[in-house]
C-alpha cells in the first residue's frame, strides 16, 4: 500500500491546476474512507451506500465555497452531516419484548388495559 502512495501523489499533481484540485481527484481519493464512515456510523452497508451518494451529491453542490484546506476533513465532515441527518430522520422499531408498554404500564403484570381484559376473560 506504501508503494502506490507516490502514485496517488503524483496522480493528484498532474490533476491539480494553479494549485486547486478538482472534485474528482478529491472524491476518488477520499470515497473508502467516506464509506468506511458511514458504515461505521449507520451500520449498515445499503444505508452507507446512500450516505456516501448523499454526501458526494451535496459535497459537488458546495464545492465552489471548498477552499483547498484539508479535502479530507471537508469531505467526511459532509459525509458525517448526511449520516446524522439520515439516522435522525429514520424511525427506530418499538420492541415487543420490552417490560414496559408506551404509557408506563407494565405488561407482564397484567395492569394495562388489555391484560385487564385478557386475565377476566380467562
Amino acid at each position: 500500500m506504501l508503494e502506490s502512495a507516490p502514485l496517488l501523489e503524483r496522480h493528484i499533481e498532474e490533476k491539480t491546476l494553479s494549485g486547486v484540485t478538482s472534485f474528482e481527484v478529491i472524491a476518488t481519493t477520499h470515497l473508502d474512507a467516506a464509506y468506511s464512515l458511514a458504515r461505521w456510523l449507520t451500520r449498515d452497508s445499503v444505508l452507507a451506500e446512500d450516505v456516501v451518494q448523499d454526501a458526494m451529491l451535496r459535497a459537488l453542490t458546495y464545492f465552489a465555497g471548498f477552499r483547498g484546506e484539508n479535502p479530507r476533513a471537508w469531505l467526511l465532515q459532509i459525509v458525517r452531516n448526511v449520516a446524522l441527518g439520515k439516522l435522525g430522520a429514520r424511525v427506530e422499531p418499538v420492541s415487543l419484548d420490552s417490560p414496559e408498554a408506551s404509557s408506563g404500564e407494565s405488561l407482564a403484570s397484567g395492569t394495562s388495559s388489555f391484560g385487564k381484559c385478557v386475565t377476566n376473560v380467562g
